[in-house]
């Protein structure tokens, strides 16, 4: 036996370890199962082959959990940069959208003006370049004889009179408006038809004329519409007085007059024909 034994070591010492173990779990039993040393020692026996498993088992639990997260998260990602996609395409057709609001309000207003006479033609037109150094002076248009444009048409923006084309050919006209040097446009009071005046001269962007009837009174702010003499037609709104005063040298009322258009940022026109 003892031969046996020193020629299989390795199996004795396991064989013995399983009889001190069973021998101390039926100790155990036997006591109930108080806390005592026996306990202990087989609790600790216990735990030093169980825990190794255990926490193999809980890594393998967290990197199973961080995947499923990680999916997650980028699932979550891509949502977003589909839903920020969609956001900058509704900002382009908004952009696109004013810009188109825009243009159309500029062809409404171009074309807003009623002629007294409802025989006369209205031809909407583009400004695509600037004449000279200044463009509130002179301007050239999109459209010219092909529409029946010609030399003395008068030009407008919406309401507001502009001024009238000096010159015309197939696809182009120029206008040369009335803060131009060589402009001059005869006007009426819109609350009395009956007082006339002229207005053919320029100061600091605004019009300057002055009044036939000199003994009238006049109030700043007072609306101006062509007279229907000369060259514009009747009741095209010129703008508005923004100054008088009585000239003793000249024996004249003067008026400086505010355009009734803004000559900076006009983009459309209409031509009377």
């Amino acid at each position: 036996m003892m031969r046996w034994i020193r020629e299989h070591k390795l199996i004795s010492s396991l064989l013995l370890v399983i009889i001190v173990t069973f021998s101390l779990l039926v100790t155990s039993i036997a006591s109930a199962g108080s806390g005592n040393l026996v306990t202990r020692g087989i609790n600790s026996v216990v735990s030093f082959f169980v825990k190794p498993v255990a926490n193999v088992g809980g890594t393998v639990s967290d990197n199973v959990n961080g995947i499923f997260s990680y999916r997650s998260i980028m699932a979550e990602n891509n949502k977003l940069k589909e839903e920020n996609a969609k956001l900058k395409k509704q900002v382009v057709n908004l952009t696109l959208a004013d810009n188109q609001l825009k243009e159309l309000q500029e062809l409404s207003k171009a074309l807003n003006y009623t002629a007294e006479t409802p025989e006369r033609e209205i031809v909407s037109a583009d400004v695509v370049a600037m004449s000279g150094t200044d463009w509130t002076n002179i301007f050239t248009i999109n459209c010219g004889t092909e529409k029946g444009i010609k030399t003395g048409d008068a030009v407008i923006a919406g309401e507001g009179l502009v001024g009238r084309i000096i010159d015309a050919g197939k696809g182009w006209a120029k206008v040369v408006t009335l803060v131009d040097q060589n402009s001059s446009v005869s006007f009426k009071l819109k609350g009395n038809l009956e007082m006339i005046g002229i207005a053919n001269e320029v100061e600091d962007g605004k019009m300057k004329g002055f009044m036939l009837d000199s003994s009238i009174k006049l109030e700043n702010g007072e609306q101006l519409i062509t007279s229907g003499m000369g060259m514009f037609p009747s009741g095209i709104d010129v703008g508005t007085i923004t100054k008088s005063k009585y000239d003793k040298d000249s024996h004249l009322l003067t008026v400086l007059i505010k355009p009734a258009v803004d000559f900076k940022s006009l983009q459309k026109v209409s031509v009377i024909l």
